[in-house]
Order: C-alpha cells, then sequence, then structure tokens
C-alpha cells in the first residue's frame, strides 16, 4: 500500500539498501541527515512489544559529554511505557526555563549507544544539527524528546531482543538491555560546536591537501572559497549549469592514497552508465555542487574536496572512504538538462482528456467527483480511505478494492503527520466525509525522482480516492 509507507521512510530505505548492496559511489553521493539514517532506521524497523519488566534507572554514561546533565542539581525523570517495557529517564535542570521541545521545531543532539550499565560505549553517531523534532524522525524515542528541554540529557532503555529482534549484534545478548543517550542542545550552542569542529577540520584537511599537492607535483591548482581545489584538465565548449540545472556527468572517485571508491566509467564498479542530479539541489556532497558548478559542458577536470565538503564525520556505511576522507575525482560534464517543471506534468493530459481540475497553491490538482456531507479532517485526526492508484498511462499500481492487490481493507492513516505521500495529506485536507475524488499528484509531491516499486522516478499519480470516516 505504497501511500501508507512515510516518504522520509521511503527516502531512507532507498539510500540504505544502495549504500549497503551496490556500494556505489552514485549512491553514496546522495545526502541525507544522519538523523534519519540513524533514527528511522531505529524508529520504523523495531517491534517493543516483548518487553514488559521494569528496568531499574541506570546510571549516567561514564562519558561526561554524554549526558551532560547528570550532576547534583539535576533530578531524573523516569518515564515507562508499560505497553512496550521502554523506559526514558530524562536529566534535567530546574534551572532551565527554556521551552521543551515542540513538534516541527529543530534541535542539534549528540546521540550514543551504550551497554545496559551506562559505562561501555558501542556506536557513536556523532553530532547531529538541527534535526527536526517530527515522530517519523525518532520513532520510539518520540515521546520522550518531547520531554526534553535543550540542555537535557536522556536515556531510552529497551531490552535487545525488542530492538534487534532475532539478529543480535556481537556487544549484545538475549535478555540484555542497550541505551541510547541523547544531548539536546540550543541552537546558538550547536551552531558554535559545528562552526569549532569546522574550523579544526579545516586545517587538518589543509594540511592534507598540500601534503598531496607536493608529493604529485601539482603547483597551481584553482581554490574556491569555500575551500574546494580544482584542476581543469580539458576546457569544454558548450554553456555552464545554472543551479537547478540537471548535469550528467562522468567520474571516478578516489582517496588520497590512491585507492578507487567508486566509478561509473570503470566496469569493476558494475554501474557503467552517466550519472544525472540536480546541480545546487544538496543532492551530492557538497564539494560536487560547487565543482561543476565552475565547467562548462564538455569539460573534464581533478576535484579535491576536503572532508568538511564531502562526508565529514559521516562516512558511507561499508564503504571505502573513512569519516574526515578528503576525496579526489576524476569528472566529466557531459551534459546539461534543464529540469522537469512538475506542474505541467498534467497539461497534456488534462487537454487531451478535457479535465478540468481544481489546483492548490503547493501544485496539486483535484476533482470532487461526490460531495461529502460531514466535517473535514484537522491534522492529526485519523483518516480511514480507500483508494486507487495509477500512473498516467492509466496503469494500476495499487489498491485497497480490487482483489488483484490483496489488501481489500479500508487505509487509515493520521492526517499532516506525514504518514503518506504529500500529496495525500493535501488531498484529504480538502475533503468532507463521505467525498469521493479524484487526485492527480505532480511527482514533486508524491514519490520524487526516487519512485517506488512500480512507480518510476519522476512519475505524477493519480488516486481515485474516498474519505470513508474520520476519527
Amino acid at each position: 500500500m505504497y501511500p501508507s509507507i512515510p516518504k522520509q521512510a521511503i527516502d531512507f530505505f532507498i539510500n540504505l539498501r544502495s549504500k549497503i548492496f551496490k556500494k556505489t559511489f552514485h549512491s553514496f553521493i546522495t545526502m541525507k541527515k544522519i538523523a534519519v539514517l540513524f533514527l528511522i532506521s531505529v524508529g520504523f524497523q523495531t517491534s517493543f512489544a516483548q518487553t514488559k519488566k521494569p528496568i531499574a534507572t541506570p546510571p549516567a554514561p561514564a562519558n561526561p559529554t554524554a549526558v551532560s546533565n547528570a550532576h547534583a542539581h539535576s533530578r531524573v525523570v523516569n518515564v515507562e511505557n508499560p505497553k512496550t517495557g521502554l523506559q526514558t529517564f530524562i536529566w534535567h535542570d530546574d534551572a532551565n526555563k527554556l521551552p521543551k521541545a515542540t513538534e516541527g521545531n529543530q534541535y542539534p543532539l549528540h546521540a550514543r549507544l551504550y551497554s545496559a550499565d551506562g559505562q561501555t560505549l558501542l556506536n557513536d553517531y556523532n553530532f547531529m544539527n538541527n534535526v527536526p523534532c517530527q515522530r517519523q524522525n525518532f520513532g520510539f524515542m518520540y515521546d520522550g524528546i518531547l520531554k526534553m528541554a535543550p540542555g537535557d540529557s536522556a536515556i531510552f532503555k529497551v531490552a535487545s531482543d525488542s530492538m534487534f529482534g532475532k539478529q543480535l549484534p556481537p556487544f549484545t545478548k538475549s535478555g540484555e538491555s542497550v541505551c541510547f543517550s541523547f544531548v539536546m542542545y540550543t541552537k546558538e550552542a550547536g551552531d558554535k560546536i559545528v562552526e569549532e569542529k569546522k574550523k579544526a577540520q579545516v586545517g587538518i584537511d589543509e594540511k592534507k591537501l598540500k601534503q598531496y599537492f607536493q608529493s604529485h607535483g601539482i603547483t597551481q591548482p584553482i581554490k574556491t572559497k569555500e575551500g574546494l581545489y580544482y584542476i581543469i584538465t580539458e576546457q569544454g565548449t558548450g554553456e555552464m549549469p545554472k543551479a537547478g540545472n540537471d548535469v550528467v556527468v562522468n567520474y571516478t572517485g578516489r582517496l588520497l592514497d590512491g585507492t578507487t571508491f567508486d566509478s561509473n566509467v570503470d566496469t569493476t564498479f558494475h554501474h557503467v552508465q552517466p550519472f544525472k542530479f540536480g546541480l545546487g539541489k544538496k543532492q551530492v556532497i557538497q564539494g560536487w555542487d560547487l565543482g561543476f558548478a565552475n565547467f562548462k559542458k564538455g569539460t573534464k577536470a581533478l576535484l579535491f574536496i576536503p572532508s568538511y565538503l564531502a562526508y565529514g564525520e559521516q562516512a558511507p556505511p561499508g564503504g571505502k572512504i573513512k569519516p574526515n576522507d578528503v576525496l579526489t575525482f576524476e569528472v566529466e560534464l557531459v551534459d546539461i538538462v534543464e529540469p522537469m517543471d512538475p506542474t505541467k506534468q498534467f497539461d497534456k493530459f488534462f487537454a487531451e482528456n478535457k479535465i478540468k481540475a481544481e489546483k492548490t497553491p503547493e501544485g496539486l490538482y483535484y476533482v470532487i467527483t461526490q460531495p461529502g456531507t460531514g466535517d473535514k479532517p484537522k491534522a492529526g485526526q485519523t483518516v480511514i480511505a480507500n483508494y486507487t492508484g495509477k500512473l498516467l498511462s492509466g496503469k494500476k499500481f495499487d489498491s485497497n478494492m480490487e482483489e488483484e492487490f490483496h489488501h481489500v481493507q479500508p487505509f487509515s492513516f493520521a492526517l499532516g503527520q506525514h504518514m503518506v505521500i504529500t500529496g495525500w495529506d493535501l488531498g484529504f485536507g480538502l475533503l468532507n466525509k463521505g467525498a469521493k475524488a479524484t487526485l492527480y499528484i505532480p511527482s514533486n509531491l508524491a514519490y520524487g525522482e526516487n519512485g517506488q516499486g512500480p512507480i518510476p522516478a519522476n512519475s505524477p499519480l493519480i488516486f481515485d480516492v474516498e474519505l470513508v470516516d474520520i476519527k
């Protein structure tokens, strides 16, 4: 049931699958916040219904920065969920008058995974700046996060059997527990941490690059104000791309020691085809956005990318790139393509089928085929719906009304909570209880460039829907 899958979770699983199994840089360069990479994997892959036994309050982790407020004048707020067995311990200083976290706001966080006694650090997920406070980002820990204020620290303690299921990692055993610790910072403190870490890393990377240039006889690389270095080896003759253009490129990526970690021109990496991305859309590492903006169509060049313009501390999992690695790329700008305008995806379809649809400010089109008589749903309310989804070609890809898709039953979701594609949140908010309608959803309000299952990338979608009930 594709509308039921949170788009953020889809983006995560697509990205994670490509990173772990394909291990190719064309997948690696898609930038996702580490918050989503870590937190959604916890929130959506795990069931916690197994743990029922109460767990004693754990001590503060031995590392003093892990739980910064675990000191004498802080009190511990213990929140236990009897249904899941999850326990949340929040260290809160009563002198801290800052408001608690609220839905939708962004907060700097530092997350770590500890043993049950809080003394053994199992994994450090590093500092994450400006993580959106949304349930899909924190999963089972969300309610506890809402009880924190900037300056607070928390531990989420859960049984390993519930957390990991049967595939227990080597650092824990059946019957044991693990603890996730969080420190929440103010925006000012978070920005300061980011700036200090970047400043330190700039000096480290600059030294590495100068040593590399000296050892390889490179005397005049061009340096941008952001710290990227590049050398044009063959000047192109075409136009230069603009921000928002799709650029088609070839590349080979290497570490400073010469190790090749990915390429779309080397058959060793099993994806010999040009790679396309939207320039300046943060779909790739920053060094690529900066570098290709300087090249004309047809240009070949070398990019020398410091770690803070590449992956920084968050190296792609399972690959050859390590945290804070400086990267080099041999690249070619093959072509420049004007971006598709998703608002025009239905123009021809509407004209050919003589459809007159209403349009929302966000770009969603809709036609109410049967007015309802009840109320309209509000954000947070549960909507019960029937639907059939089709591509522009008329091919059906999913339905809860037809036997061939094997789930003939009403579908429910919480409106406005990002549990479904944006087009659904917008569309059902326009309907009264009992209404039937056709939603014409442009790709940017559906699955976008990733696609999903039988839905190709950048596909506009059509849904015949009915708002059965509101709860």
